[in-house]
């Protein structure tokens, strides 16, 4: 799973749309499952395993590489992070990046998992309309008769209508 605003603590991604540009920090998580007998098995204490991860861009070409070491979760999760601007490169280019998650112990690169996720750049038109039709769709939309529409700002919410204004003696809007 790949996405951006990653709260540790709560491991949970609070950036919604996952949305990822040249100036962002995006976060990659893998989630362990116990496997008997395997050396790459989250144990009884959900403690993942050494694992490396290698960021590539849309060229295949190896961005960063991570060795991340066994991390303890609450839900056998392990996270890396990229931190795109402070790479000491100018060349990057945005499109599909992938990482590649691999086992990191004596002797063994492993492919454990690939994650694909879009990079943006607004100043590639064509790549960024493209990536956005291939990971967004238009659900619903508005031009008129909003006021029926559930999730438009011109619906009626009846528990945010002010009648009478601030009452000073309940010190309320009501």
């Amino acid at each position: 799973m790949a996405g951006i605003d990653i709260d540790h603590k709560e491991e949970f991604f609070r950036g919604i749309t996952a949305y990822c540009d040249l100036k962002s920090s995006p976060t990659v998580a893998v989630r362990w499952s116990r496997v008997p007998g395997s050396s790459t098995s989250v144990n009884h204490t959900k403690t993942s395993p050494p694992v490396r991860f290698t960021w590539r861009g849309p060229d295949q070409r190896t961005i960063a590489t991570q060795k991340l070491r066994p991390y303890d979760s609450i839900r056998g999760t392990q996270f890396a992070s990229l931190n795109i601007p402070q790479l000491n490169t100018t060349d990057l280019q945005a499109g599909m990046w992938s990482v590649v998650v691999q086992t990191d112990t004596d002797g063994s690169s492993e492919v454990l998992a690939s994650v694909w996720l879009p990079v943006y750049s607004t100043e590639d038109e064509p790549l960024f309309r493209a990536l956005v039709r291939d990971f967004f769709v238009v659900k619903d939309s508005c031009s008129s008769s909003c006021s029926s529409t559930i999730w438009s700002t011109f619906h009626p919410d009846p528990k945010s209508d002010i009648i009478t204004g601030y009452d000073k003696v309940s010190q309320a809007l009501i």
